[in-house]
């Protein structure tokens, strides 16, 4: 089995947007904001090519796999979650691509009193980071590879 592991994030492509994304890990992110359907693209290689891939049948973690900023305007604290309306805000998100499903979650989430807060509180100009679970031990056809990042202002 041979499959490509490439999942894409979709911003402005503005830096200076109210929730910047840049790529901080550059061995599995790339930097592609002059592309105009996605500001970076998180490409995990593929399988059957061990120099560039991951072992099959194992979970591999990557730390700081992206980094957010709060660039708000009106400096104003942002909570930072993944996932949608649709699929409910959460602290990570998994995606399933080809031969492996992928987590993604917030670095540092918030902990609440019920010890498990759906997002990350970034205060004005600051930051917060994103790291990925890479489990190639599923089978899976890979239908469903967007990271949906969201973010809302916090100071309410």
């Amino acid at each position: 089995m041979e499959a490509e592991r490439t999942v894409s994030v979709g911003t402005t492509g503005d830096g200076q947007a109210y929730l910047g994304v840049s790529v901080t890990n550059s061995a599995y992110a790339v930097d592609g904001s002059t592309d105009s359907e996605a500001a970076v693209t998180i490409d995990l290689g593929d399988t059957g090519n061990e120099s560039v891939g991951f072992n099959d049948d194992a979970t591999t973690y990557v730390n700081g796999i992206l980094e957010l900023t709060n660039n708000a305007a009106d400096g104003n604290s942002i909570e930072v979650s993944l996932g949608g309306a649709e699929s409910g805000h959460s602290k990570s998100q998994t995606v399933s691509i080809a031969g492996a499903d992928v987590t993604f979650a917030l670095s540092d989430p918030d902990t609440g009193a019920d010890g498990d807060l759906a997002y990350a509180t970034v205060s004005a100009g600051g930051t917060t980071t994103v790291d990925a679970e890479i489990n190639t031990a599923v089978e899976n056809s890979g239908d469903d590879e967007m990271l949906t990042l969201y973010a809302e202002d916090g100071s309410s």
